[in-house]
């Protein structure tokens, strides 16, 4: 075979591993906790892709090098020295590729593969976001099957196969907004049938961060979208409102004794219930120890995983939850200011791409994190972490041709 072959060989085999990369590793996150797999199989697939990507970047810096990109390099540099710095971790061979300071920087290393992926392979993000959206549903399908074989009520609480609710329903409220079909006729009305099957698996998930971060989406879209909203709804007959409100009180009346037991439980006596005195005071003691910093502690925070040890030695802890249960304030004790400062500069860019983009899914996706991040720990959730930062990469890449390169056309048609 001809070098020109077995280059062109080489180039179709890196190809369908960079389109695929971020479903296979999202499937290898699902079986870590579904299944028990090592961690370290993730991380032996992740950091030699990244590895890659990263040399390719450095080759080519004039087309990747831009505000955006250098500001995650950076983030990425004082995340690494501010662990060793604080020894959040012991290195070694051993652990190389898969210790907790390549855990450390999941996110970082997402971003770079998802970043090259949307400027490399940008007619084929579509379909790389559909195969995630597959797999979502999958497992909306497999919360079905969970409700017949365990049976709903007070005590059941959805979660698909992520074996948690909490990255579930987040996972669930991102892929509400990702399309199934692609080219299809009557695309529209599919997506919204299958769509409303989401919305069992959330409401039984008995997540109130889930169930608040889902109204609070559904009112971004409504205004975002409101234009096309208004006019399908005034056309809309009579019959198929009636039909709708018929179906709808049936489904109340038959289960509406279930259905306030769930509420009752889930929303009464709210701050007498230890789930939310818990996150109360975590999130109160976390600020009195960040008042104490110091400059530097700040501005880079205490290292990786830094939160756990404080909680741990805290005269508040609670047995067997060593974590704040707040994504943000997570990653201003760990990281510091400059990650937070990181963290509203995605969501700006996510809320600004939303209003310029007419169907920036991504954007979507990534906001509809916003609000359940306030109550977990996302950041310490491998699965949602997968797409939340591909997806702020693939964001990235558009928003930074749309500013600094000039492209108008979007990257979904």
């Amino acid at each position: 075979m001809s070098d020109l072959g077995m280059t062109s060989k080489k180039e179709n085999i890196i190809d369908i591993l960079m389109i695929n990369i971020i479903p296979i590793l999202f499937l290898v996150a699902i079986g870590i906790y579904h299944y028990g797999w090592r961690i370290y199989i993730y991380f032996m697939i992740e950091v030699p892709v990244f590895l890659f990507v990263a040399i390719k970047m450095l080759i080519d810096y004039k087309k990747y090098c831009n505000p955006i990109t250098c500001t995650f390099l950076v983030s990425m540099i004082i995340t690494a020295i501010i662990t060793l710095i604080y020894d959040r971790c012991d290195i070694h061979l051993s652990n190389l590729f898969h210790g907790p300071h390549v855990w450390a920087e999941n996110s970082h290393m997402m971003f770079f593969i998802g970043y090259y992926i949307m400027e490399n392979y940008r007619d084929k993000i579509i379909i790389i976001t559909q195969r995630l959206s597959i797999i979502i549903f999958a497992s909306i399908i497999y919360a079905y099957v969970d409700f017949v074989r365990v049976g709903i009520g007070v005590g059941y609480r959805s979660q698909g196969f992520f074996n948690n609710p909490i990255p579930a329903t987040t996972i669930w409220l991102m892929g509400i907004w990702l399309p199934i079909f692609i080219d299809s006729e009557n695309k529209s009305r599919k997506e919204l049938i299958l769509k409303i099957f989401y919305l069992p698996p959330i409401f039984f998930s008995m997540e109130r961060n889930a169930w608040l971060g889902f109204i609070f989406i559904m009112l971004v879209a409504f205004i975002k979208y409101r234009s096309i909203v208004i006019p399908k709804l005034k056309n809309i007959s009579k019959k198929v409102v009636v039909g709708i409100c018929l179906v709808f009180g049936s489904l109340v009346a038959l289960f509406h004794n279930m259905l306030y037991d769930i509420l009752a439980y889930r929303l009464s006596n709210l701050l007498e219930l230890k789930s939310v005195k818990q996150r109360l005071d975590y999130w109160l003691y976390t600020l009195e120890q960040i008042r104490s910093f110091s400059i530097w502690e700040s501005i880079f925070g205490k290292g990786w995983d830094s939160s756990r040890d404080m909680l741990l030695e805290s005269p508040i802890y609670y047995e067997g939850y060593p974590m704040i249960d707040n994504a943000y304030l997570t990653s201003l004790y760990e990281y510091g200011l400059l990650r937070i400062i990181l963290v509203f500069i995605i969501f700006f860019i996510a809320f600004l791409m939303l209003k310029k983009e007419e169907k920036s899914i991504h954007s979507i996706a990534i906001i509809s994190c916003l609000v359940p991040s306030v109550f977990y720990d996302s950041n310490l959730c491998l699965t949602p972490m997968v797409l939340v930062s591909s997806f702020i990469g693939f964001l990235c890449s558009q928003y930074v041709s749309l500013k600094y390169k000039k492209e108008k056309n979007s990257f979904i048609n």
